[in-house]
Order: C-alpha cells, then structure tokens, then sequence
C-alpha cells in the first residue's frame, strides 16, 4: 500500500494486495479489529515506549515496514509486537501425500534473541544432516532444521532421504522447465547451500518446506489479547488462518 491512509480507508485492508503468508495475516489481524487511524497512532505510541524499542526509535521507518505488501519475518515480528497482543503464536500444519500431518509451534516474542531463542525448543543440533552447517543466527534456521530432523526421522535413513528430496526435486518439472542439466545442477547445489544458511529467511523457509513436498500448508496465527476472563468475553483470542495448497503436487 502507498500510505498508512491507503491501508486503513481500504475495506478489506490490503488483504488482497498481500504478497505473501505474513504480510496477509498482519492485515487480516487489522481487518478483525477494524483497525482505524486513531488506533494506529495509539499502537505506534505503545510500541515505541516499550523499552526493547527506544533504541533509534523510527516511526517513519516502522510505518513504511508495516504498510509494505510484502514482509519478512523480522518485518512480521515488529508487526506482532505493534499489535501488541499478550501471547502470539504461528502454528503450521504440513499436509503430505499418505494423508497423515505434522504439527509445528512457534512462539512470536519480539524480545527473543533469534541466534539462541529460549521460548522455543527447536532441538535439531544432533541431526547429521547439520553437523557441519554453521550455527542459525536467525529463527527460521532453527525452525527449518527442526522440521527437517523431525520429518527425517520417519524414514528408514535420514540421509538417503534427504539426498531423495534433491533428486525428486530435479524430476519435478515445475522446478526445472526450461533448464540445461548444467543449470538444473546449479541450481540444486545453490538451495543446499539456502537452506543451511545460518540467516535462512522466510521466503528461504519456504522454499525448504517445498524440498519437502507437502500436498499443503496451513499457516495460523492466534493471538491472545488477554489472560482476565472478564476481558476475555469482550476481547477474545482471535485466530486467522491461510490454507495453501501446492498447484504443482503431483501423486
């Protein structure tokens, strides 16, 4: 969106200029709260009085990172922290091809340091598919790794298994259309490499996520406003998903 006025004055604000899972959420949470000018400036006020945000505080900055259709996940989690809820949690659901599911938490806390977060346990460090990788210094390098040892460890080998998704990669041919074979192996060592990256990134979680082929994804963020159960009647948590299948998954 162009301005902070051009977000809030649209009906379904933004939400179908979203590029992207978070950058949808963020103003599907802003459609659910109705979220007017007033309550904007009131949020802006609060975010930068909390202590973890008066270092350089930039409202001007800030308003540009929200109002972008676009977002990251460092983007996203000053966009959580501006909502300001009490508790907010990301869950994902990967859907694969024999019909079962796994399940995925992460606790979005602002203050968290990313390099070692406490208030999520994603114990990969004894999966040999990381052993040399370089330690995550961002949150979406531990979650993948997480995944990725968990969903390992279902199968006979997690090294064969692993060494399997980058050769079905290169037969799906949505991944290689139009490729020379010295291009296709470019292009595999190139995500290799992405996806131990210490500073993986959202959209590099991603396209992890696609290695692994799931039929489907369900993002959900549920934000808990309040603990008093009086509040709670008139302010309850609120939950906002997004389903996406894969258009190119094939049985």
């Amino acid at each position: 969106m162009d301005s902070v006025k051009d977000l809030l004055s649209d009906p379904l604000k933004g939400t179908k200029r979203a590029q992207g899972v978070l950058c949808y959420l963020f103003r599907e949470v802003l459609l659910w709260r109705k979220v007017s000018q007033f309550t904007w400036n009131r949020l802006l006020t609060n975010y930068f009085e909390k202590p973890h945000n008066q270092v350089k505080p930039d409202k001007g900055n800030l308003n540009k990172v929200l109002i972008a259709d676009d977002m990251n996940w460092q983007a996203f989690r000053k966009a959580i922290d501006f909502l300001n809820p009490q508790k907010a949690f990301l869950d994902i659901k990967l859907h694969w091809k024999d019909g079962s599911f796994s399940e995925y938490r992460v606790v979005i806390d602002p203050t968290d340091d990313e390099a070692k977060p406490t208030v999520n346990e994603f114990n990969w460090d004894d999966c040999i598919l990381f052993n040399t990788a370089k330690p995550p210094a961002l949150l979406m390098a531990h979650l993948f790794r997480y995944i990725a040892k968990n969903e390992g460890a279902k199968t006979p080998d997690i090294q064969v298994w692993w060494e399997k998704l980058f050769d079905d990669y290169t037969k799906n041919p949505a991944n290689v259309v139009g490729m020379s074979q010295t291009e296709i192996n470019k292009n595999v060592q190139g995500l290799k490499r992405a996806i131990i990256d210490p500073r993986l990134s959202w959209n590099g979680f991603r396209k992890g996520l696609h290695l692994l082929r799931p039929k489907a994804e369900e993002y959900t963020l549920t934000l808990q406003w309040t603990d008093d159960p009086e509040l709670k009647r008139t302010l309850p948590d609120s939950v906002h998903p997004i389903h996406i299948a894969d258009p190119y998954f094939t049985e």
